[in-house]
């Protein structure tokens, strides 16, 4: 039985969701009709019906080098988990930082463990969301109080749907 696998990946700046299962690929969703061939130790030429382009894997598989032709590029990737930990956008709003929890992928809301006016550590649970047959538990990246929740529990959330803010 094969498992689906999932990565998000970035690509000139814009991300693209990635899926495998056997040798079926999907991107963003849709059905990707092309081939991957490993040509080398830690590199892949990838053909479809647009062109040809090799990727080049560095030792970790976070990081991989795009060479189309004349032109490269550095492709990021991510796994789930690497996608929730960036979703937690941290920006500085006077002295107190504004943390703002997105939902890393679409997902069902099984639980909201805080309400407005909570105080939270650098740590602290604020949502399990189920996403990928998976319960994964958002916490806060820094200490502060809950300045606002946008979901219940029971809600069906999209990639990037804002769930809670901290300050």
């Amino acid at each position: 039985m094969n498992m689906r696998r999932r990565w998000m990946i970035q690509i000139g700046g814009r991300e693209y969701v990635v899926e495998s299962e056997g040798d079926r690929i999907w991107i963003d969703g849709q059905v990707w009709n092309g081939s991957i061939t490993e040509v080398g130790k830690g590199i892949y030429r990838v053909s479809d019906g647009e062109g040809t382009s090799h990727f080049v894997v560095d030792r970790s598989g976070r990081r991989l080098e795009m060479v189309t032709g004349p032109i490269s590029q550095t492709v990021e990737v991510q796994t789930p988990i690497d996608f929730l930990r960036r979703s937690l956008q941290t920006t500085e709003k006077g002295r107190s930082r504004t943390v703002r929890i997105s939902a890393p992928m679409p997902g069902m809301v099984l639980k909201v463990m805080v309400q407005e006016g909570a105080k939270v550590e650098k740590g602290t649970p604020l949502v399990i969301l189920e996403a990928m047959k998976m319960e994964n538990v958002l916490k806060s990246d820094v200490g502060g109080t809950v300045s606002s929740v946008h979901v219940v529990a029971g809600e069906a959330v999209e990639k990037g749907q804002l769930l809670i803010v901290v300050e």
